[in-house]
């Protein structure tokens, strides 16, 4: 089956992808992205939140006309964006909404479904993140991990002494998740990666969630994201992970090992723990999610005791427990196989 009959419109996604139907259309979804981006940019609260939709404009030309149009689209946006307010900030502006926008078009085109979708997101957001990233570093000499270190510094500081003021600065609890933060301040450079991967997968998840609200309007279906208590992890990415980021830290522990190997080595060994970590952390939450809605809890009880399980650390140890059992043992079917 073509591309074309695969799309998220049908058979008349490319009805006009020649002539000058499909230019007018890019012309003005163009346009469209540069007002979206200047509300972005100038406009204090709503902004941020308008942000989200970035990219819907050139998911569109995407879906309608393929991957060529949509690039132009991008390029013309960034020129128009350069004119008003610069050919860095436009540059900045056009690394974000073209990476993803052409990443979920491509998705959407294809009629992937919800995971994969997500995951070509997260990639189109990963790769705009370190051109951006990397754009600031080589003009401004910003290195955003100098800055993200201070930032989170201060913000350690400030809660230190809001726990003081409250006299809970000698809590042995407090203490010790304060002493964590500190750590991972420290270890911030080795964390590099895992940040960036968990900052994607999770502005790929709000872009789908803002697509899967608009792009309907157009008549372009998007697969719902799957319930939460449905979410399932296969085994096998899990324990290859583990074994990569075993073998990672035995060969960074081995001694003589050059500067360069070594650091890489540390970098790849606690991006992927801590990656890991979070990963099972989710699926273990799943798994109790579950386990509420099978007791029939209400939802806004199950929001509660989900959103406890971020705060409290014994919590969050037994969903990585569950998590890390799950995929193998299927816990889920105890209570299951009783449903009718």
């Amino acid at each position: 089956m073509s591309p074309a009959r695969r799309g998220g419109a049908g058979r008349g996604a490319n009805r006009y992808t020649t002539g000058t139907r499909p230019l007018i259309e890019g012309a003005l979804l163009a346009a469209l992205t540069v007002v979206i981006a200047l509300v972005a940019i100038y406009v204090p609260v709503v902004g941020p939140l308008l942000g989200l939709t970035w990219a819907i404009p050139v998911m569109l030309v995407h879906v309608r006309h393929g991957w060529r149009l949509s690039i132009l689209t991008v390029v013309v946006a960034a020129a128009l964006l350069a004119v008003i307010v610069g050919p860095i900030e436009a540059i900045l502006r056009a690394a974000y909404f073209g990476f993803v926008g052409i990443a979920f078009g491509y998705a959407f085109r294809r009629r992937l479904s919800s995971s994969w979708a997500i995951l070509a997101g997260s990639l189109g957001s990963i790769a705009a993140m370190v051109v951006i990233f990397g754009l600031l570093l080589v003009v401004f000499g910003e290195n955003q991990v100098t800055l993200m270190k201070t930032a989170y510094t201060q913000a350690i500081v400030q809660a230190q002494e809001v726990y003081k003021r409250f006299g809970l600065d000698q809590n042995p609890d407090i203490q010790a998740q304060l002493a964590g933060f500190k750590a991972i301040v420290s270890n911030l450079d080795l964390l590099l990666p895992a940040l960036l991967v968990g900052s994607g997968v999770v502005l790929s998840f709000m872009n789908y969630a803002v697509a899967g609200a608009i792009l309907p309007r157009f008549g372009h279906r998007v697969e719902p994201i799957r319930p939460f208590a449905d979410w399932r992890l296969a085994p096998e990415p899990v324990y290859i992970g583990a074994a990569v980021t075993l073998g990672a830290s035995l060969l960074a522990s081995r001694p003589g090992l050059p500067p360069l190997a070594l650091t890489v080595t540390k970098t790849a060994a606690n991006s992927l723990f801590v990656l890991i970590e979070y990963v099972l952390f989710i699926q273990g939450l799943s798994v109790a999610y579950d386990l509420l809605v099978h007791l029939r809890l209400a939802k806004a009880m199950r929001i509660v005791v989900i959103a406890l399980g971020f705060t409290i650390p014994p919590v969050q140890y037994v969903a990585m427990l569950a998590g890390l059992l799950d995929p193998v043992m299927d816990i889920r079917r105890y209570w299951r196989r009783n449903e009718t």
